[in-house]
């Protein structure tokens, strides 16, 4: 997620977050079918089956990777801890940008999300290093 902190705050961030909440669900559901059946093969006392071994396999890590991807995303989402709340305040008293892209978050009341925290730890060290370059 592309996050600008000298523009406005995009009104529709959760737009996507239902459909990375499904298909993380359904991959989810995927790779513990597919160890249901890896429990299964090894369980019961059905003769081996180099098909189900495979199905089982392709079951749990295909899914597995694809959830990874989708977790990231996910991740986005996700609110700030207290020691981030924190630092986001220090952020705020520093630049005046995140300050005022903290109060454009508030008049759509809501909190900033990690992605949001994320652009300003990357704003922050960004300023810091031109800063340091230009003396």
């Amino acid at each position: 997620m592309k996050i600008d902190i000298a523009g406005k705050p995009p009104a529709d961030i959760f737009r996507d977050r239902g459909k990375h909440l499904r298909a993380s669900i359904v991959l989810l559901a995927l790779a513990v079918c597919g160890l249901i059946l890896i429990a299964y093969g090894i369980l019961s006392e059905a003769q081996q089956s180099e098909m189900l071994e495979n199905v089982a396999l392709g079951l749990l890590v295909g899914p597995a990777v694809l959830f990874t991807y989708y977790g990231t995303k996910m991740n986005d989402y996700k609110g700030l801890s207290d020691g981030q709340v924190k630092e986001l305040a220090g952020f705020k008293r520093k630049h005046a940008e995140i300050a005022a892209y903290c109060a454009l978050v508030a008049k759509q009341d809501r909190q900033p999300i990690h992605a949001e925290y994320e652009a300003f730890v990357e704003w922050d060290e960004n300023v810091t290093h031109q800063k340091e370059q230009a003396q």
